[in-house]
C-alpha cells in the first residue's frame, strides 16, 4: 500500500499478522494476514536483479532454496533477501506485457489519486487541516512553530482560557501526520483523562488509549517484552496511577516516547515524586510539551526547576536564570521602541547593535521602517536575550475573543449565632441567597465552585427540595466516569441547572456552556481564582460572563472579597505577576482574615492596589512583552489560516472522494451544503477504510463551518484518516496501473501511451523529506514517432476525448503491442527521467534555503549564550546532510500506463 517504503523483508509472522522491516526507511509496518495488500516481488528471466553491494545483472535463472528466491545470471548469484531495497518493481509494464487491462474510468481516478496524495502531503498547513477546531490565529501560530523545532521541547503557557490543549493537539496532529513521531505518551490529572481523550479524538482524528490498572493488567501478556506501554503508539496516563504504581512508572519510562506532554505542569514540583517521575520520562523523550497557565504559581525558582526538563543546559544556573529575567525589561524597552516606531539615540542604536548580535540586520531594515522589515531584528534580539522558543505565553491582553465580565459583590450578613449541624451551613445566609439567585433565572445554567468535596455534598444536601434547578456534582468522590456523564447531561444546550464542582473543577475543565459562575468561597491565591474563572471565561465565549461572590460581613470571605476585586481587580480582569503579589501581601492578608477590622483592610487594599499597578506595568513591559511577541505573529497566523480556508474550500478533493466512494460501491445522497450521506451496504472492498453505523450509513462534510456545528458528522480533508487510508489502499493495488482507450473522434488513428512516473524518496519518517518532495506524479504523452507530446495534454490526455468502455480490442489485436508499446515506455521513460532531475534539483535548493536559515539562527545563538547544546545545531546539519542524500537518491517509479488508439484499427 505504500510503494515508497521501497522494498520489506519479512521479520515475523503469526496467527493474525506479518510483520515487515523497510530498510530504505528504517521502519517496520504490521499488517493483518486477512487483509494485507502484500505482494511478493519476483523476477523473472530477463528481468534486471539490483543488489545492496555491486552492479545489477540480468537474470537467467530462478530457483528456489529453503523457500527464498535465488536469482542466477552472468555467474552471479543473489537470494532474494539481498535485492537493493529501492528497486522498483515493474507491475505495469507486466500487466501490459500480459494483456491486462483495467476497464473504465480507473486510470483516472489512480492517476487523480496520486496527484492529491502530493497536492496533500507537500502542503504547508498539512496536520493542521482536518482539526475540527475554530481557528483561533495564536493557536495556530504556536503550532506551527513548535511543530518546526527539530527537538520541540517547550512550556506552553497562555493564560487560561486561550486554548493549551488545543494548541497541543494541533502540535501533536501535525507531527503525526508528518510522520516526525508516532509514539506520543499524555500525562494528565485523573479527572481530565476523558476530556483529553474526547478532544483528541473528536477535534483531532486521534485514537489515544487509556493506559489505566485494567489496560496493562489484560495486555501485559501479550504485549512486546510484556511491557503493556509497547501495546500502543498514543497513550494517556493519569499523574496518581503513575506516581502509585513504581513498578508501572518504571515500564513507561523503559518504553520509550518520541513525545511526552504534561499537563498542569505547575504541579511538578522539584524534589517530589511526581517531578521526578516527569524527569525520567522527558530525560528519555525526544519532545516535551509541558501545559501551564500558571507557569510562575509557586515561585520563580519552581518556574526554573519545570524549564530545567526542557532544557538542563540552557537553565543550569537559578542565579543566572534572575539575571537573565532582570535583563528583561530593558531589552523589551528596546523591542518597544523599534515596534512602535520611536527614533532611537546613538547609545540605543548602539545596544540594539549588541542585543541582536548581527550587524548587517540592522542595516537591513530602516529604523522607523514597517512592521515587516523590523521582524527579523526583533526576532533576532528575542531570540537571543529573551527565552528563545522554550516558552510561549499569549495572554488575554494581546489576544482578541473575550466577553466581558459582570462581577457582583453580595453582601449578606453574618452568619447566626448557633448552629446546629456539622456542615456548617445551617444559618449560611448565602445558601438563602443562592436559592433565591436560582430561582429569579430558570432558564439559565449556573456553574458553582468551591473548595472541598465535603462541601460540594453539603451544599447539595442543603438545596434538596428548594433548588429549582436540576443539580449535578463534581468532585474527587466520583469516578471519572461519573464526572464526565454529569458534566455531558449539564452541558445539553437548552436544559437549564446547577453544577456544583470542588476545588477540582478549577483544572483543566471546560464549562463554556454557561455563563453565570457563583464562587461560593474564595481561594487565597488569585492565580488559583484565576483558574476557577478560566473554566467559564473561554476565547469564543458568546456573551458576557457573570460573576457572583456571596460573603459574610466579618469573615474571611469579605477580606477575600474585598482585597480580590479592591486591591487587585482580579474578578473582572487576569492580573499579570499574580504570585508576586500573593507572596508579597500574604502575611498581612492572613492578620486581615484572623482579624478582619475595617481600618486594616482598607490600608490592605489601597497598598495592594497601589502595588499591583506597579507589577503590571512591569511585568506588561518586560517578559510577557517578550514572550507575546514570540508567541503570536498576526502575518503569519493569517497565511496559515487563508491557506487552511483555500485548501478546504477548494472543490477537488471533494469531488474526487465523492467519484472514489461510488467507484468502491458506496452510495453517495447529497445531504446539504457539501454534505453527504454515505451508504456502504453495497461496498466492494471490505478493507474500505470506512466507518458506519448499524445501518451502514455515514456522514460526511466538506465544510469546516458544518462540522463545527455538527460534531456527529465526520470532517473530511487531506488529512482525514478516510481520506488517506482510502488514497493508500487504492494506489497500493493493480487497480487503475494498466488502462486501454480509443479516441472518440474517428478522424484520430494516431496511437499514445500516457505513462504516469513517481518521483518517490525513500527516507526514514523522521527526516520529514514530503515537505520537500512527497511522491510526485509525472505525466509524459509520447505519439507513436516517439515524440513527446505531453505540451499537447498538460494534464494528460482528457477523458472527454476517450472511449474508455469499448477500448480493449485495441490494443490486444494491435501488431505493435509486442515492440512498438515497449519502445514508447522507453522513451517516456527518458522524457520522465529529465523532468525529475529538474524536480530534484529544485526540491534541494529549497531544502538548503529552508533549513539553512535555522542553521544560522543556532549560530548567532550559540555566539550569545555558548552554553547552549550543540546537539540542535549538530543535528540539523545531519539532517541537511542526510537530505541531501536520500532527495539525491530519489527514484522514477512507473506507476501507471495507458494505450490510446483507433477503435476503427481492430478487426470486428
Amino acid at each position: 500500500m505504500e510503494p515508497e517504503l521501497g522494498l520489506g523483508i519479512v521479520i515475523a509472522v503469526s496467527a493474525r499478522t506479518v510483520t515487515l522491516w523497510f530498510p530504505a526507511v528504517e521502519t517496520d509496518r504490521v499488517y493483518a494476514l486477512a487483509g494485507a495488500l502484500l505482494e511478493r516481488v519476483i523476477l523473472s528471466p530477463g528481468d534486471e536483479a539490483r543488489p545492496q553491494q555491486g552492479a545489477p545483472f540480468t537474470v537467467e535463472e530462478v530457483t528456489e532454496r529453503d523457500g527464498v528466491l535465488v536469482y542466477c545470471g552472468g555467474g552471479r548469484v543473489l537470494p532474494e533477501s539481498q535485492l537493493d531495497d529501492s528497486v522498483s518493481v515493474s507491475g505495469p509494464q507486466e500487466r501490459l506485457r500480459r494483456g491486462e487491462f483495467d476497464r473504465g474510468a480507473d486510470f483516472d481516478l489512480r492517476v487523480r489519486g496520486l496527484e492529491h496524495q502530493s497536492v496533500g502531503r507537500k502542503s504547508s498547513v498539512r496536520g493542521f487541516r482536518a482539526a475540527r477546531i475554530r481557528l483561533v490565529p495564536h493557536q495556530l501560530y504556536v503550532a506551527q512553530q513548535v511543530a518546526a523545532l527539530y527537538r520541540p521541547r517547550v512550556l506552553l503557557s497562555d493564560e487560561t482560557g486561550l486554548g493549551k490543549t488545543i494548541e497541543a493537539g494541533l502540535i501533536l496532529q501535525r507531527l503525526l501526520v508528518c510522520g516526525r513521531i508516532d509514539r506520543v505518551l499524555i500525562l494528565v490529572p485523573e479527572p481530565l483523562v476523558h476530556q483529553w481523550l474526547v478532544e483528541l479524538r473528536g477535534k483531532f482524528n486521534l485514537c489515544p488509549t487509556v493506559f489505566g490498572p485494567e489496560f496493562c493488567e489484560s495486555t501485559e501478556g501479550s504485549a512486546p517484552a510484556g511491557n503493556p506501554f509497547l501495546a500502543e503508539q498514543i497513550g494517556i496516563a493519569s499523574h496518581e496511577f503513575l506516581l502509585g504504581h513504581p513498578a508501572r512508572r518504571a515500564q513507561a519510562v523503559a518504553a520509550g516516547w518520541h513525545m511526552l506532554v504534561v499537563d498542569e505542569a505547575h504541579h511538578l514540583l522539584p524534589g517530589e515524586s511526581a517531578y521526578e517521575q516527569v524527569h525520567a520520562l522527558a530525560q528519555a523523550a525526544r519532545g516535551l510539551l509541558l501545559l501551564t497557565a500558571t507557569p510562575e504559581q509557586l515561585g520563580l525558582r519552581n518556574h526554573f526547576a519545570r524549564l530545567r526538563l526542557l532544557d538542563s543546559a540552557r537553565y543550569h544556573d537559578f542565579a543566572r536564570f534572575e539575571q537573565e529575567e532582570a535583563l528583561y525589561m530593558r531589552v523589551s524597552q528596546v523591542v518597544g521602541q523599534l515596534l512602535d516606531g520611536e527614533g532611537l539615540t546613538e547609545r540605543g542604536l548602539a545596544e540594539v547593535r549588541k542585543l541582536s548580535g548581527d550587524g548587517s540586520l540592522l542595516a537591513d531594515c530602516a529604523q522607523s521602517g514597517p512592521r515587516s522589515a523590523l521582524d527579523p531584528l526583533v526576532q533576532a534580539i528575542v531570540d537571543r536575550h529573551g527565552t528563545g522558543r522554550a516558552i510561549f505565553r499569549n495572554t488575554r491582553a494581546s489576544v482578541a475573543g473575550f466577553s466581558e465580565r459582570a462581577v457582583d459583590l453580595v453582601r449578606l450578613p453574618a452568619m447566626a449565632p448557633k448552629r446546629t449541624r456539622a456542615d456548617g451551613l445551617e444559618g449560611d445566609p448565602r445558601v438563602g441567597w443562592l436559592v433565591e439567585r436560582l430561582r429569579s433565572s430558570p432558564e439559565e445554567k449556573f456553574v458553582l465552585l468551591c473548595r472541598t468535596t465535603a462541601l460540594v455534598q453539603a451544599l447539595a444536601q442543603a438545596l434538596v427540595g428548594r433548588s429549582p434547578l436540576a443539580i449535578t456534582l463534581f468532585h474527587d468522590g466520583l469516578s471519572p466516569v461519573e464526572m464526565d456523564r454529569g458534566v455531558a447531561l449539564f452541558a445539553r444546550p437548552g436544559v437549564p441547572g446547577l453544577l456544583i464542582c470542588s476545588e477540582l473543577g478549577s483544572e483543566g475543565r471546560n464549562f463554556q456552556f454557561a455563563r453565570h459562575l457563583i464562587l461560593f468561597d474564595l481561594p487565597r491565591n488569585p492565580e488559583l481564582l484565576e483558574q476557577r474563572i478560566g473554566r467559564l471565561d473561554r476565547i469564543g465565549q458568546p456573551g458576557m460572563i457573570r460573576i457572583y461572590v456571596p460573603y459574610r460581613v466579618r469573615s474571611e470571605e469579605e477580606v477575600l472579597a474585598r482585597w480580590f476585586h479592591d486591591g487587585l481587580d482580579a474578578f473582572r480582569r487576569n492580573v499579570p505577576g499574580a504570585h508576586q503579589l500573593y507572596l508579597q501581601f500574604r502575611d498581612e492578608l492572613e492578620r486581615a482574615i484572623s482579624d478582619p477590622r475595617d481600618d486594616a483592610l482598607d490600608r490592605l487594599v489601597e497598598r495592594t492596589r497601589e502595588f499591583r499597578i506597579k507589577l503590571v506595568r512591569r511585568v506588561r513591559e518586560g517578559r510577557d512583552r517578550l514572550l507575546e511577541f514570540n508567541s503570536n505573529n498576526a502575518r503569519a497566523s493569517e497565511k496559515i489560516i487563508s491557506q487552511i480556508f483555500r485548501e478546504s474550500g477548494a472543490r477537488d478533493l471533494e469531488n474526487y472522494m465523492v467519484t472514489l466512494f461510488e467507484a468502491y460501491g458506496i452510495t453517495v445522497e447529497d445531504h446539504g451544503p457539501r454534505t453527504y450521506r454515505l451508504n456502504a451496504s453495497m461496498l466492494t472492498e471490505p478493507a474500505f477504510p470506512i466507518t458506519v453505523d448499524e445501518d451502514a450509513e455515514a456522514f460526511v462534510t466538506f465544510d469546516h463551518a458544518h462540522a463545527l456545528r455538527h460534531g456527529s458528522v465526520e470532517y473530511l480533508s487531506h488529512d482525514h484518516p478516510w481520506v488517506t487510508g482510502a488514497l493508500e489502499m487504492l494506489l497500493g493495488t493493480p487497480r487503475g496501473t494498466c488502462g486501454a482507450a480509443s479516441w472518440r473522434d474517428p478522424a484520430r488513428c494516431e496511437l499514445m501511451v500516457e505513462a504516469v512516473y513517481v518521483l518517490e524518496c525513500l527516507a526514514p519518517p523522521k527526516l520529514y523529506a514530503d515537505r520537500f518532495l512527497p511522491p510526485t506524479p509525472i505525466r509524459v504523452v509520447i505519439d507513436q514517432g516517439f515524440a513527446d507530446a505531453s505540451s499537447e495534454f498538460p494534464r494528460g490526455i482528457d477523458p472527454r476525448e476517450l472511449d474508455l468502455e469499448r477500448a480493449l480490442p485495441v490494443v490486444k489485436t494491435s501488431p505493435a503491442h509486442d515492440g512498438l508499446l515497449p519502445a514508447m515506455l522507453d522513451r517516456a521513460c527518458e522524457v520522465a527521467t529529465g523532468r525529475a532531475e529538474g524536480l530534484i534539483d529544485r526540491c534541494l535548493d529549497e531544502m538548503r534555503r529552508s533549513l539553512g536559515v535555522e542553521i544560522d539562527r543556532l549560530v548567532h545563538l550559540g555566539r550569545v549564550n555558548p552554553r547552549l547544546p550543540s546537539e540542535e545545531l549538530q543535528g540539523l546539519r545531519e539532517e541537511v546532510r542526510d537530505l541531501e542524500a536520500v532527495l539525491g537518491a530519489s527514484r522514477l517509479r512507473l506507476d501507471a500506463v495507458r494505450v490510446v488508439g483507433a477503435l476503427d484499427s481492430a478487426p470486428p
